[in-house]
């Protein structure tokens, strides 16, 4: 097979740039907008129902430790509620520009659907948080229920009728690398997070920062009753901290064996093998617009990715038709070495290739 000969690819659901966005805003932003406000102003007209002050915090046990004025409810709804919701969309939007220009379209489909359901869900269960008694358990229970199931199913109706983004350019497939007989090759490369991850990270950090500190003054406010929320509030920003290291480089192998990639401290890990490799293509990649977001991540219509940047990547797919995509330098060399050993082991797709036995 020649060098940069395109890959042919089954169609999927796209269009046109500005066609998809204009699909995008509507039921991703427009949508979940009116949802979110409705379920707030739902509140509002419910407020003369309502004593002149509402439970505004639960401590363990259900026990009401906090009152506020029945306005309260509405206003974190509306305000947290169309605050979510419209970041989600700008992340989805800010995604639209693919890498370089070039590559697989953006998989708006796949954003879409989810912010539709964060919006669904949220307004549902801050409707029914808001509801102004102080019996909030059963309450709650039915309103993540509830939040969970309409959620699903609005965002299954918002993946089926967006767009993803048309790819400009069909994934490369190189020619092999040569390969003497009996040789094995090896290709590594380090690949660390790009700028805006790192910036990411950062706020990640910032932010269990603030949420321990939140729940220490919480515990002095209500020394009987935030005890539980501060141990869970330190262990989940001691989680991230341990994480975050660990996903801030990945080292990407090329051998006989297939594609490897671990994390900084050995793990996480992901492989393909050579007896189940199909081909291995170049391609550009946008982070937020193909896969959400960076790191080790997975997107319907994309497969897994371990993403540390946009840009070049190295997308293997495997003989089930799953993929697995990672961002690198020099990929073309990796996927160049990937196809010899494919080639070798009688499993690739190229014209004349035996099958797998």
């Amino acid at each position: 097979m020649n060098a940069g000969t395109p890959s042919t690819r089954p169609a999927d659901r796209t269009a046109p740039r500005p066609v998809a966005r204009r699909r995008f805003v509507l039921v991703a932003l427009v949508f979940p907008l009116v949802v979110v406000l409705a379920a707030a102003a739902t509140q509002v007209l419910l407020i003369p129902d309502l004593t002149a002050t509402v439970p505004t915090h639960w401590g363990p046990g259900g026990v009401v430790d906090g009152w506020g004025p029945a306005w309260t409810f509405p206003a974190i709804t509306a305000g947290i509620g169309s605050g979510v919701v419209a970041l989600l969309a700008a992340i989805g939007l800010s995604g639209v520009g693919q890498a370089d220009g070039n590559g697989p379209g953006q998989r708006l489909r796949f954003l879409a659907a989810n912010t539709v359901f964060t919006g669904v869900f949220l307004a549902i269960c801050l409707s029914v948080s808001g509801a102004g008694d102080e019996d909030l358990g059963p309450r709650l229970v039915v309103g993540i229920l509830a939040g969970a199931a309409l959620g699903g199913l609005a965002a299954w109706w918002a993946y089926r009728v967006t767009w993803d983004v048309e790819g400009e350019d069909a994934p490369v497939r190189p020619a092999a690398a040569p390969l003497a007989q009996g040789a094995d090759n090896t290709w590594s490369r380090r690949v660390g997070l790009g700028k805006v991850a790192w910036i990411i990270n950062g706020a990640v950090v910032a932010l269990c920062a603030v949420i321990v500190v939140v729940a220490v003054v919480d515990a002095r406010r209500h020394p009987d009753g935030a005890a539980f929320t501060l141990w869970v509030s330190c262990g989940v920003a001691a989680l991230v901290l341990l994480m975050v290291p660990a996903l801030t480089s990945v080292t990407v192998r090329v051998d006989a064996s297939g594609l490897s990639i671990r994390g900084l401290l050995g793990l996480p890990r992901l492989s393909a093998k050579t007896r189940d490799i199909e081909r291995a293509e170049v391609l550009p990649v946008s982070a937020m617009g193909q896969f959400g977001g960076w790191g080790w991540r997975y997107s319907p219509g994309s497969g897994w990715g371990v993403i540390m940047r946009s840009g070049e990547a190295v997308q293997v797919t495997r003989t089930n038709g799953s993929s697995l995509t990672v961002t690198v330098d020099d990929a073309v060399s990796a996927a160049a070495l990937l196809n010899a050993y494919v080639e070798r082991a009688g499993t690739s797709g190229a014209p004349g290739a035996s099958a797998a036995g």
